[in-house]
């Protein structure tokens, strides 16, 4: 039993370590960053506008969503809180150019991310180039550094590739996902 006891307080001083040591590496680490990924969707344009400035829609496609609330406008934008799971955020429309470019500004309710994601909509034959880039911050240390250090457990595009793979869904396509580049800022 002694040697259970033992075992249990090293794995438990190995934890504290492991994030001291995040915590510190995350803390020299900028919190802003900027990840873009792209799609390609054999429907129009206007289709898929259709489909991503219906933001009261987002729930019927995106199951991580599981319901909206439409909020009072700031500045003449719409705004929305979005409910995932445990996370609530507020989103607002800052830019609506149709079919070619929404833009959503993120304030995560819990203050862990904030950002902005824009998504920019280009035809390619028949079809369309959903580019979705993300301008965000992380603003706890242990996030950041995980997301630098641990990229394969804190994949910086999780996000984003699961948002555009709902959304191939939606039209019952299949996503073939292109992830740019991972860069801090700052």
């Amino acid at each position: 039993m002694a040697w259970f006891l033992g075992f249990g307080v090293s794995l438990v001083a190995l934890l504290v370590i492991a994030f001291a040591t995040l915590n510190a590496l995350g803390k020299k680490l900028p919190e802003a960053h900027e990840i873009e990924a792209k799609l390609r969707l054999e429907k129009s344009p206007r289709e898929v506008w259709d489909v991503l400035s219906n933001t009261a829609g987002v729930p019927s496609w995106d199951k991580g969503v599981d319901r909206v609330e439409r909020l009072a406008d700031k500045d003449g934008h719409e705004v929305w809180r979005w409910f995932m799971g445990r996370n609530r955020m507020i989103l607002e429309i800052t830019e609506a150019v149709p079919e070619k470019r929404l833009v959503r500004t993120i304030a995560d309710e819990a203050k862990i991310f904030s950002g902005v994601w824009t998504f920019d909509l280009a035809t390619e034959g028949k079809g369309t180039i959903v580019t979705l880039t993300e301008h965000g911050s992380v603003h706890p240390a242990i996030p950041r550094a995980m997301l630098h250090y641990l990229p394969r457990i804190a994949d910086p595009a999780m996000y984003l590739k699961r948002h555009l793979s709902r959304l191939a869904g939606k039209f019952g396509e299949v996503a073939e996902i292109e992830v740019g580049q991972y860069r801090e800022i700052g």
